[in-house]
């Protein structure tokens, strides 16, 4: 019986897109076409300009998503955004950052909207670091063990 469960608890979390991002990488979720209608830049009332960051921004989910990278990779849910600062415990704010990814180690990729630019930031040591343009050189093959 026990291993019935067991097996039914993995078969579960292998096809609930609640429990991961549906077995897909987190480049490949960015990639995608599908984007949701969520109020998330209107609630942050935040404008960007940057069309990469609102197709990202566009995709955010109620929920976490978790990703079947060779990292840790969570995507953070609406509510967690919104209240990022009570929820992490830093004012994302006074830094103008927006964290979206949850990297494991205390580190959140974060969209500086003032700079419209992406950055590693670690929430123990309140620093950002690795700062670019485009999301998509945290996943390159060059830059994808930026975490150690």
């Amino acid at each position: 019986m026990l291993l019935y469960i067991l097996l039914l608890l993995v078969a579960l979390k292998k096809h609930n897109p609640l429990l991961n991002g549906g077995g897909m990488k987190l480049k490949d979720f960015i990639f995608l076409k599908q984007n949701n209608a969520n109020n998330l830049l209107q609630t942050l009332n935040i404008t960007i300009t940057n069309s990469e960051a609102e197709q990202i921004f566009n995709k955010i989910q109620p929920h976490s998503l978790f990703f079947d990278d060779e990292k840790f990779y969570r995507l953070l849910c609406i509510d967690e955004i919104t209240n990022s600062n009570s929820e992490f415990l830093v004012d994302f704010t006074s830094y103008n950052l927006i964290p979206i990814i949850d990297c494991g180690d205390n580190d959140f990729i974060c969209y500086n909207y003032k700079k419209n630019m992406w950055c590693i930031f670690n929430i123990a040591d309140e620093t950002s670091f690795n700062e670019t343009t485009s999301i998509l050189d945290y996943f390159n093959e060059v830059n994808y063990d930026w975490v150690n």
